[in-house]
């Protein structure tokens, strides 16, 4: 190939990014799993980003929704009822990789009336299953193996909900949560902490 002045500058203007493209190549593949960092909690916002997340038995607990045609991964639902101004707040966690250890798992946040930024305690006995009558409560649900087991709240299984902003015009809860669960059946229990959400309903 004959080197015109053009094609001289042309190559010499390729070499760097060559050498760049090469490093970065290199960099990658030197890379190992964990030299990636962990994801981390969202920040405790109020301004309807539609962030979530906890702490569950310590690990870092985000939901996520990569299946197509399925529900979103955070929700919030507040609505007048027949228990008065009921809060729902629901976070899923189902990822593609089915070695994720908290693959199918939901936490359930149920407040049958609030009308005010405000603490909400959960350490009332309550039963999802019933459609009323139930006082606060928060659940942690393993999807699989089937069937669902659902740890609950309840007296010797306490938490707390504390609504930070409870927006009736721009339509925005915010707050956080921590919460011990139990399994409604059978000795299993986990800890959730450092909960925080900030969503629009």
């Amino acid at each position: 190939m004959k080197f015109t002045p053009f094609n001289l500058t042309k190559a010499m203007l390729l070499r760097p990014f060559a050498y760049s493209a090469l490093l970065s190549l290199l960099a990658l593949a030197a890379c190992k799993d964990d030299d990636i960092p962990a994801p981390g909690l969202p920040e405790a916002t109020q301004t309807g980003q539609n962030t979530g997340g906890a702490k569950v038995d310590g690990t870092v607990w985000l939901p996520i929704q990569q299946f197509l045609l399925a529900g979103k991964p955070l929700e919030a639902r507040y609505a007048k009822s027949s228990t008065g101004n009921e809060l729902n707040l629901y976070f899923g966690r189902f990822p593609i990789e089915q070695d994720d250890p908290f693959n199918e798992t939901s936490i359930n946040l149920h407040v049958p009336d609030i009308r005010t930024a405000g603490t909400v305690l959960f350490n009332q006995p309550a039963d999802p299953r019933l459609t009323t009558s139930n006082p606060a409560y928060a659940t942690f649900t393993y999807g699989k193996p089937s069937p669902d087991q659902v740890l609950i709240t309840g007296p010797t299984a306490t938490g707390k909900l504390v609504v930070t902003r409870l927006d009736t015009i721009a339509r925005v809860v915010a707050g956080t949560y921590e919460f011990r669960a139990q399994a409604l059946s059978g000795t299993g229990s986990v800890n959730v902490t450092e909960g925080r959400f900030d969503l629009k309903y």
